[in-house]
């Protein structure tokens, strides 16, 4: 699900829905829940149900499955964050105590939570 909703959700939408339903006992399960939090329209969660129960969603996963395969250093950790591509273990480690903030911190162009200067 969260393959289809990175690319069916601009940039602000991704982080709040993703730390929305991570945030969920069983995320598989916090579409429709998240979807109203973060006010993502009927439509587009739509879109992101029919591609995460399609082959569409196999592809994404798949796609996503490679880029972690290709991770330097390899996986050890679920989830692993990767910023702009790349990954560094502190931002990681961070981003589990502060996810808003490192996005906030790492994105040129953040999401309209994070302060303007």
């Amino acid at each position: 699900m969260h393959a289809c909703a990175i690319k069916y959700l601009n940039k602000s939408e991704q982080i709040d829905f993703i730390t929305c339903s991570m945030g969920k006992s069983y995320p598989p399960t916090s579409l429709t829940q998240c979807a109203n939090e973060v006010g993502i329209d009927g439509a587009t969660r739509n879109k992101i149900s029919m591609c995460a129960n399609s082959v569409e969603g196999d592809h994404l996963l798949a796609a996503h499955g490679e880029q972690t395969h290709n991770l330097k250093p390899k996986l050890f950790f679920v989830p692993t964050i990767t910023y702009n591509g790349i990954f560094e273990v502190e931002k990681m480690w961070q981003s589990q105590n502060d996810f808003h903030g490192v996005i906030c911190h790492v994105l040129e162009d953040g999401p309209n939570f994070c302060p303007r200067s």
